[in-house]
């Protein structure tokens, strides 16, 4: 008997009264070891989540760290730290781009230029907190709220308690504990 990957021949030699079976026999075994080897090796191939979250999902060829630079050793060395990293590359794919992102009580804040999240003080009368993307003008944005005027043009000014993203239900993850 020949080995599967063998341009040889199969047998020669009549086996219950047909070469025929043998060679079909031979080369289903064949494509069968090969399919087994390739599930194998593209199973061990997959990195997988260490927080049981599956598979990695595949960074975007655009994406601000170039797949190959990318280290999940690294983005996801915490569970909020993979959760921030798969957010923003689902929100890449969806063709909304964030240079960064937070994660503050159980929800991830993207960095979007043109978004911020204002948090107000109890009384309303001052913005207690703003966070976004750094390269937006947080000082006029202030201004003009507490003011009472509309922020700046191209500026979307979302309630820090009311926005934000949950991880699980956007990324459809099991909440682990």
């Amino acid at each position: 008997m020949t080995p599967a990957e063998s341009t040889t021949p199969t047998a020669e030699k009549s086996i219950n009264g047909s070469t025929a079976e043998v060679e079909n026999n031979t080369e289903a075994a064949g494509q069968q070891q090969s399919e087994t080897s390739a599930q194998t090796t593209e199973t061990k191939d997959v990195p997988v989540s260490p927080f049981g979250f599956g598979p990695y999902p595949e960074v975007p060829a655009d994406y601000p760290i170039p797949p190959d630079k990318f280290e999940w050793e690294f983005w996801g060395k915490t569970v909020k730290g993979e959760l921030m990293s798969r957010v923003r590359i689902k929100l890449w794919n969806q063709g909304i781009r964030s240079d960064g992102a937070s994660f503050e009580n159980g929800k991830v804040y993207p960095n979007i230029l043109g978004t911020v999240y204002v948090q107000w003080a109890e009384n309303g009368e001052f913005i207690r907190r703003i966070t976004g993307h750094p390269d937006d003008d947080f000082d006029a944005i202030e201004a003009a709220l507490e003011a009472g005027q509309p922020p700046p043009e191209g500026i979307t000014v979302l309630s820090r308690n009311e926005a934000g993203i949950d991880p699980y239900s956007f990324l459809e993850l099991s909440k682990k504990e």
